[in-house]
């Protein structure tokens, strides 16, 4: 445990696992980050040269690639590398994908675009134990990952 000054944080995500492990403070006004004492997490890096291989599907068209990341797995389950946006640019499509939603959307501007979301491309296979099929697609239509994927 140790002080964390606010001029040395960059980002702060927190999950509120227990409501009641919010520090209270009987003025009844917020905490500065000055005094909060709070465990530092350890850092999550994209890049944090762990690296991992996937197998992409393309379940329109049953396409199959093997990406060997740079990135972690958790940018894979959790960050940018878990809906079909970054998932459709290893498989070769994304612009073909930005077209289709430029016609769809004409309001766009040339440089903006919407995430594609979640309605295509299913990691099927992993070298890492640090998350199931489930974890890597968790925002994905429970269809189908039934169809799809393998358990």
């Amino acid at each position: 445990m140790g002080k964390i000054h606010k001029d040395d944080i960059e980002y702060v995500h927190v999950d509120v696992i227990d409501p009641d492990s919010i520090p209270e403070n009987p003025t009844g006004r917020f905490l500065s980050k000055e005094e909060i004492d709070v465990k530092i997490p350890p850092v999550i890096d994209d890049y944090d040269n762990s690296g991992c291989t996937l197998t992409i599907l393309d379940t329109i068209t049953k396409k199959q690639i093997v990406v060997e990341s740079k990135f972690n797995t958790d940018w894979w389950a959790c960050g940018n590398g878990s809906c079909d946006c970054n998932r459709s640019i290893e498989m070769g499509i994304w612009d073909e994908l930005d077209k289709k939603q430029h016609n769809e959307h004409p309001e766009l501007k040339e440089w903006q675009n919407l995430c594609f979301g979640y309605k295509r491309f299913l990691i099927i296979k992993s070298d890492s134990d640090e998350y199931s099929l489930d974890g890597f697609n968790s925002d994905y239509p429970d269809e189908l990952k039934e169809e799809f994927l393998k358990r």
